[in-house]
């Protein structure tokens, strides 16, 4: 019977049945180029470096496994303040799930440009590039010609036939993010994109013409000075795929250990909410340019009957690099 229930979840992705669904990280913020493509380049610095993974359901048979990398830079700043700016990027995620070993690979780049419209408002637009490669193993699968008598025999020829195991495509996103900025302290943007916009032939029988279909977002964030030495850093993001929708809202409570220009340190403690899906706890430790994130989700859904409640714990890591700027040129006095 475990047999036959797991042969049938893997026809029904393999035949496309089931609607498509996007990557995706408890610690959104801390992926800001799965979030939006305009946000390449929003942060204080010159480079930044980002890494994400995810472990999910590891109760179930079918446990996932996301893993992500980011790097994005700013090319070219243009004007006197500098507000005005050309960013590029580039990104490499992997999802991989179930006894079929179900993969998804995809790299990509993305280029932004913010335009200063005065001095507290700038406005973002980007794009996104991107190729990726859907497979599956059938090594460790099993299937009922193989049970002979109640008898399992491994060597049993089958009549199943896979001419297609893997399949690539292109694709490209676009977004767009208002960025209100007083201080570093205080802050508010909201941003929206739409994913997919070529939707992509996704599937692996060649008689199939099913489409990827495009993914809608809203996402919001806020860094709001509470205190001396704390902020609020409230976030909230809205997706929607088809019949598929992802909404989170929550917070990070920021305290400053050090708030010394260039020798931050800062502990962060949050907690998210994807509603009908889980609730999440997380906590940050700011040292310098480096930030690391550690979180876990706990299952609220009707699947936690499956999973009793656990979720999954994600890491991320991220590293900005800013550049020393050189020294303005002073005229020197003649006498000397």
């Amino acid at each position: 019977m475990k047999s036959l229930l797991r042969i049938a979840i893997f026809c029904c992705c393999l035949v496309n049945i089931l609607q498509a669904q996007d990557l995706h990280f408890s610690q959104f913020h801390a992926a800001p180029l799965q979030v939006n493509p305009s946000l390449t380049g929003i942060f204080n610095g010159d480079m930044r470096f980002m890494g994400n993974f995810r472990s999910q359901w590891v109760a179930v048979p079918v446990p996932y496994m996301t893993f992500s990398a980011a790097y994005d830079q700013k090319i070219l700043k243009v004007g006197k303040s500098g507000g005005n700016a050309l960013s590029g990027g580039m990104y490499l995620s992997y999802d991989q799930t179930g006894d079929s070993e179900l993969s998804l690979l995809q790299i990509g780049t993305s280029i932004a440009y913010a335009q200063q419209i005065n001095k507290n408002n700038f406005l973002s637009i980007g794009i996104m590039l991107g190729v990726g490669q859907r497979r599956f193993r059938t090594d460790n699968l099993t299937f009922d010609e193989q049970y002979i008598d109640g008898t399992f025999i491994p060597n049993t020829p089958i009549s199943e036939n896979f001419n297609n195991t893997s399949f690539g495509f292109v694709d490209v996103s676009m977004g767009l993010t208002y960025l209100v900025k007083f201080t570093d302290r205080l802050k508010f943007s909201v941003g929206s994109s739409v994913w997919h916009l070529n939707q992509p032939k996704y599937s692996f029988l060649n008689t199939d013409n099913s489409r990827l279909s495009r993914k809608y977002g809203v996402h919001l964030d806020a860094t709001i000075p509470i205190s001396p030495r704390m902020d609020l850093l409230p976030s909230a993001i809205f997706f929607m795929q088809d019949g598929y929708l992802e909404r989170m809202v929550g917070a990070y409570w920021k305290y400053y250990l050090d708030d010394r220009k260039g020798m931050e340190k800062a502990l962060l403690i949050g907690t998210w909410y994807r509603i009908n899906d889980a609730a999440i706890g997380a906590v940050a430790i700011d040292y310098g340019f480096w930030r690391v994130g550690l979180s876990y989700d706990v299952n609220t859904s009707s699947f936690a009957v499956a999973t009793r409640g656990r979720g999954g714990f994600e890491l991320s890591g991220q590293y900005i690099i800013s550049k020393v700027k050189p020294l303005e040129k002073k005229k020197i006095c003649p006498i000397f």
